[in-house]
């Protein structure tokens, strides 16, 4: 059963706009299906939180599809969300650890963000900013504000298991963003409590009690509203779902070309292709592609 969760809502007395979400299951099946280590999963599960959130801002068949890119260890951290809140995140370097002396080796020297908004026809919008905070989360608040020009900050926890199979205890991300009235001192003051340890630490406590969200909003606006007023809505749980299928990894052999297709069949029957995002691997035979035609 998923015990992940997504809700929204918004904080009337300060017009401020709030996600939370548990991917800890999504998580834990991306990180298994990457093999990743502690220090990639780590990483990995940041931008897994941080791209749920943008979830419960999409309708219908839009999707979000984040890139980070770093020139260190790190390479590629890729991750994709549609308005159901299916999930998917790929790593380049899933065995960080063994590859590192010190943490600045994961970044190396320079970084960006990009995000496309889609729908199944076209491309909406997308944009790209430097990534600099050596923190996935915190480079998707900046991209948010910067680009889209819509105050935003982040909050994220990842929690670790001492079990291989069960790596993850919680991955947990909560997100404001200041609407088009919120008067942006107060925004400021509300995002600086986020950011802090204490909100983290609700952020990730074990065993939430029934009004953990009003616990967490009240403690980030006690400075501004002694009792914040707020609506709250559930929304469809994030899932790791992959897109990927005999048909869809048939179509991406055929766009190889028929001489690279030719050359291969000399040598076997069929070709082996590997799902980059769930390590699925496809035998496709030529009677696959002739399918496709």
């Amino acid at each position: 059963m998923n015990q992940d969760y997504l809700y929204r809502g918004v904080i009337d007395d300060l017009d401020i706009r709030f996600v939370i979400a548990d991917c800890t299951q999504a998580a834990n099946q991306i990180i298994l299906s990457h093999d990743c280590d502690p220090v990639a999963a780590a990483i990995l599960a940041n931008g897994i939180a941080s791209t749920a959130l943008l979830s419960a801002l999409l309708t219908e068949d839009e999707k979000y599809t984040v890139k980070w890119k770093f020139d260190g260890a790190l390479g590629l951290v890729m991750a994709d969300c549609n308005a159901q809140a299916h999930l998917r995140a790929l790593i380049s370097s899933p065995h960080l650890a063994s590859s590192i002396q010190e943490e600045s080796e994961i970044w190396g020297k320079e970084g960006s963000i990009s995000l496309i908004k889609s729908s199944q026809s076209k491309i909406l919008n997308s944009g790209v900013v430097e990534a600099n905070f050596h923190d996935l989360s915190q480079d998707l608040a900046f991209f948010l504000s910067f680009s889209d020009q819509i105050e935003t900050g982040i909050a994220t926890v990842v929690n670790f298991n001492p079990d291989p199979h069960n790596p993850i205890r919680n991955c947990r991300a909560f997100m404001i963003q200041a609407l088009p009235d919120c008067n942006l001192e107060r925004f400021d003051k509300v995002r600086g409590k986020l950011a802090d340890a204490h909100a983290k630490q609700l952020l990730a406590q074990d065993s939430p009690s029934d009004n953990h969200f009003e616990i967490i909003l009240k403690y980030i606006s006690e400075d501004l509203v002694k009792q914040p007023q707020f609506s709250l809505e559930e929304a469809p749980p994030p899932q790791f779902k992959c897109t990927c299928s005999q048909k869809a990894i048939a179509q991406v052999a055929k766009s190889l070309g028929q001489d690279e297709l030719d050359d291969a069949f000399k040598t076997s029957n069929a070709l082996k292709i590997t799902c980059q995002f769930c390590n699925t691997t496809y035998e496709i035979t030529k009677a696959d592609l002739k399918r496709l035609t």
